[in-house]
C-alpha cells in the first residue's frame, strides 16, 4: 500500500507516485519551505525489514551524495526513518528513454547525444569508485531542454575508485576507459523493472539483482562486477536505440539469459544499414561476452 497523496514526511508534502519498481516507490513531493518540486523514493514498509534492501536504499544515498554531476540526478536529503526510509532527489521534468522509444526510432544524433551524456554520467560515478550496475532505458531521463539524467543508484556498487577497472592493464584503450567519445511494495515480475531474479542458465543458479536483459554476462553469473558491467549495459541500450530492438531478447526470461551468455546479436547493419561504422563498432565492442 502506498503514501496517500497529502501526507507530509517532514517538510515534503506526497502528490502522487510517479514510478515503482523492486527498490522502492517513487513519488512526486513539494518542499514546503524551500517551495520547489521534488522526488521522494521510499522503502515500502513491507520492504523495511528485508536488511539487503534496507542496506542498498542506503547504499543508493551514499553513491548520490558523493557525486555531483549534471547528467545524474541530485540528492537532496535522506529522511528521518521514523516517519519512513525516504530519500529526496531533484525532480526531473521530462520522460524517460523507454517512454521516448515507443513507436519510433531514434535518429543516430539523437542516439550520440543520449549515449554521450550517458557516459559522461558514468565517467563521473567510475572515477568516484561507484558502478551503478542497472543501465537501461527506465533508469535515463531525458529533460524537456535534451539534458540527459541517469537516476536510480539503488543497486549501485560502492567501491575504491581504484578498483573500478580492477584487471585492465593501465595501457588499455577500452573507451579510453575514462570517456565513452561518440560525439506498493515489492512488485511482481517484469523485463523491465529491477527486482531480486533467481536467474537460472546450463551453468548457472544464482540469485542476483537486476534486469536480466541488460545485464552483463559476469553479472548474470553472480560474479564479481566492475565498471565494465555498465559499458555492457550501455551497449545494450544503445543497440536497442539504434535497431528499435533489444540485442537480447527473448518471449521468455530464460531465453535473454541465454541470449547473453551464449549468441551474438545480429550486426547493427541488418537493423540500419546507414548505421556508421564507428558507432556500430563501439556498440558491439561494448557488448563483448569476455570483459577483458
Amino acid at each position: 500500500m502506498g503514501i496517500p497523496d497529502g501526507t507530509r514526511l517532514g517538510p515534503y508534502e506526497i502528490l502522487w507516485p510517479i514510478g515503482a519498481g523492486g527498490m522502492g516507490v517513487v513519488y512526486r513531493a513539494y518542499d514546503v519551505r524551500l517551495r520547489r518540486p521534488v522526488a521522494i523514493k521510499t522503502l515500502p514498509p513491507s520492504c523495511s525489514s528485508d536488511q539487503t534492501r534496507l542496506r542498498l536504499f542506503h547504499q543508493e544515498a551514499r553513491a548520490l551524495s558523493s557525486i555531483n554531476h549534471p547528467n545524474i540526478v541530485t540528492l537532496y536529503a535522506l529522511g528521518d526513518p521514523v516517519d519512513a526510509y525516504y530519500i529526496v532527489m531533484e525532480f526531473v521534468q521530462g520522460q524517460t528513454l523507454r517512454q521516448a522509444l515507443f513507436g519510433k526510432r531514434m535518429t543516430f544524433r539523437a542516439v550520440l547525444d543520449i549515449g554521450r551524456q550517458v557516459a559522461s554520467a558514468l565517467c563521473a560515478a567510475h572515477s568516484a569508485g561507484i558502478v551503478h550496475c542497472d543501465i537501461k532505458p527506465e533508469n535515463i531521463m531525458i529533460r524537456q531542454d535534451g539534458l540527459i539524467k541517469v537516476l536510480d543508484f539503488g543497486l549501485a556498487k560502492l567501491t575504491a575508485p581504484d578498483e573500478v577497472f580492477p584487471s585492465l592493464p593501465a595501457n588499455a584503450d577500452f573507451f579510453n576507459r575514462t570517456t565513452l567519445i561518440i560525439g506498493d511494495g515489492c512488485p511482481s515480475p517484469s523485463p523491465y523493472l529491477t527486482i531480486p531474479n533467481a536467474v537460472s542458465g546450463d551453468d548457472i543458479q544464482q540469485r542476483v539483482l537486476g534486469t536480466a536483459t541488460y545485464m552483463s554476462p559476469e553479472h548474470l553469473c553472480g560474479q564479481d562486477v566492475d565498471a565494465r558491467t555498465d559499458i555492457f549495459s550501455l551497449g545494450v541500450t544503445l543497440y536497442e536505440l539504434i535497431a528499435g530492438v533489444a540485442p537480447f531478447g527473448g518471449k521468455t526470461r530464460a531465453e535473454p539469459i541465454d541470449s547473453i551468455l551464449e549468441r551474438e546479436p545480429p550486426p547493427l547493419s541488418w537493423y540500419q544499414p546507414e548505421v556508421p561504422r564507428a558507432l556500430e563498432h563501439i556498440t558491439s565492442k561494448a557488448l563483448r561476452k569476455d570483459r577483458e
